[in-house]
């Protein structure tokens, strides 16, 4: 199967009732279980069987976020199995070139790429899907020279604008969201060839997703400096598990990066209202230290670390770290709780080949009452909006949230219809919720 008929997956084309979704769902996961052993695929055969129900009842209906990541890892691993079952075919040498390892990893990072893009227009409020599409998309930059830098950004910037902005301000994967960029720009340090001028941009873009990370109620903020520590010195890099089964070349390649070195850079970043970062540093032959960056506040310098405090205690400000809020996450964790499913938010972001079992995140399980509070927890940050006039997007962001872990529940769908068309105004996008509340709800009165 070429890359250009894996890259057009099929999607839902309209209501088609007669399908029984939970035999179907059932059906993909005893295939999938016969597919992989230690999450190591050993039967293709049974794996694209386990495609072509994704394939199927996707046609019926929409899959909900954990069926997409599924459905992508899967696809992902039977292309590339078939590619190197060709290749064995031709070519009886076991020793196969590091090249198409490289090749291989790339064109499974495009299947995979492809059909999580689906995903996350469906949900574009999923931390974890929007995670791992970021993911894929700056791995396989990485391991193609850079060439797509640009799609890489926009990929990471829409995904904080839906969930890394403080809406999933428990969420594991947002927060390492944040990292992963930041690690993305190392990795464009250390393996491309590049110019001195670039070298400085991308410290320049490091330095300014610290700043706007520590003024955000994120998971794992308390940890920053710490953290941060470990990514500059080289300790630490996602990028190395982005794939199960990637060969040993290809992650030597990606382990080989080693604490960041410096030259002379000087250069202001924009910092809330009255500040701004200022880097300056000799050459120097070691890892740049947080002690190092310097940030001006009037006529004062601080060191970064001080700025990333300074930026806690805005956030620890901010009307969305309020009591209010905090008492509606609060009340949200034990509603899914009483449902049966852990919050998927505190999940390993390298979790992909788990079995598909009866209660879990992200398949749309989360009951009414469930619902019911997120919705209390949107109109909470709409009367917010309308008393300080700011932007209704947030409101928005928790409905999105919601509707990862509520699919089916036309109350919340019904809610968030009417709050996009009577408060926040936003037509064209009201009307695509209003398509894929007829997706998810096929049996509902809003698909009447």
């Amino acid at each position: 199967m070429s890359t250009n008929e894996s890259t057009s997956t099929p999607y839902y084309s309209g209501y088609k009732p007669c399908y029984d979704y939970d035999a179907m769902v059932q059906d993909i996961k005893s295939h999938r279980a016969d597919a992989y052993d230690g999450g190591v695929v050993t039967n293709l055969d049974e794996l694209s069987k386990a495609v072509d129900g994704f394939t199927k009842l996707s046609s019926y209906c929409s899959l909900t976020p954990r069926l997409w990541l599924l459905y992508a890892e899967d696809f992902s691993e039977l292309i590339v199995g078939k590619m190197e079952m060709e290749s064995e075919s031709v070519d009886d040498d076991n020793d196969v070139p590091k090249s198409n390892l490289i090749e291989n990893e790339i064109t499974k990072l495009e299947v995979a790429i492809s059909v999580l893009a689906i995903g996350t227009r469906e949900f574009p409020g999923c931390a974890k899907l929007r995670y791992c599409y970021a993911r894929c998309m700056a791995l396989k930059c990485v391991l193609s020279g850079f060439d797509e830098h640009d799609e890489v950004v926009e990929a990471f910037e829409d995904a904080i604008e839906w969930v890394g902005t403080g809406s999933h301000p428990s969420s594991e994967h947002a927060a390492n969201l944040w990292r992963l960029y930041v690690e993305y720009y190392v990795a464009k340090i250390h393996l491309n060839e590049s110019n001195n001028n670039d070298d400085e941009n991308c410290i320049k873009h490091i330095a300014t997703l610290l700043v706007r990370r520590s003024c955000l109620p994120l998971k794992f903020n308390d940890n920053l400096v710490h953290e941060v520590n470990e990514v500059m010195e080289g300790r630490t890099c996602i990028f190395s598990g982005a794939s199960n089964n990637v060969n040993r070349e290809v992650r030597g390649l990606l382990d080989s990066i080693q604490p960041l070195v410096f030259q002379k850079v000087s250069f202001s970043v924009p910092l809330l209202k009255d500040m701004c970062v200022g880097i300056t540093k000799e050459f120097m032959m070691h890892q740049l230290s947080l002690e190092d960056i310097l940030v001006d506040q009037g006529e004062f310098k601080v060191p970064l670390s001080n700025a990333i405090e300074y930026g806690r205690r805005v956030a620890s400000k901010s009307y969305v770290t309020s009591t209010y809020t905090a008492q509606h996450e609060t009340e949200i964790s034990l509603f899914m709780t009483a449902d049966g499913i852990i919050d998927s938010t505190d999940r390993s972001t390298s979790e992909v080949n788990d079995d598909i079992r009866e209660q879990q995140p992200l398949m749309g399980l989360g009951s009414e009452i469930t619902s019911t509070a997120f919705i209390s927890y949107a109109q909470h940050f709409k009367k917010i909006n309308q008393k300080h006039r700011r932007s209704s997007s947030f409101s928005v962001y928790i409905y999105e949230r919601a509707i990862s872990e509520c699919i089916s529940q036309e109350g919340l769908w019904a809610s968030y219809i009417v709050y996009l068309f009577r408060d926040a105004k936003n037509y064209t996008f009201a009307e695509q919720v209003c398509q894929r509340a007829c997706r998810n709800c096929p049996f509902s009165k809003l698909s009447r």
